[in-house]
């Protein structure tokens, strides 16, 4: 693939990214050039990121808490009354019906 190419695809990525509210570090840059310079092995690099992520989620979960972006403005949910709920009940947040989600939905998001 050419370096036109790639700059090309980072761009774009770097968009659509963007649309949804989501930078892309210098590092995750350089990472998806060298993934599509074939310098990198993907499914490496994605499995120490899922690692990396469940270890964070575990230790949030240990301390009673979750995880979530600080500067996320475009959240949809109460995510910290949606939290207790879910410790109240002896559940996780994944276990939620539809019904007990849509209760923690802010109403500009209904």
């Amino acid at each position: 693939m050419s370096n036109e190419n790639i700059e090309r695809i980072i761009k774009n990525t770097k968009f659509t990214m963007a649309m949804e509210g989501l930078p892309v570090a210098a590092e995750e840059e350089d990472a998806i050039r060298k993934i599509l310079k074939g310098e990198l092995d993907k499914d490496a690099y994605f499995s120490s990121i899922r690692e990396q992520a469940l270890a964070l989620d575990e230790t949030a979960e240990r301390a009673g808490g979750y995880v979530a972006y600080p500067n996320d403005s475009t959240m949809e949910a109460d995510y910290h009354a949606m939290s207790d709920y879910c410790r109240k009940k002896g559940i996780k947040p994944m276990e939620l019906t539809e019904d007990e989600y849509r209760m923690f939905i802010f109403p500009e998001y209904q």
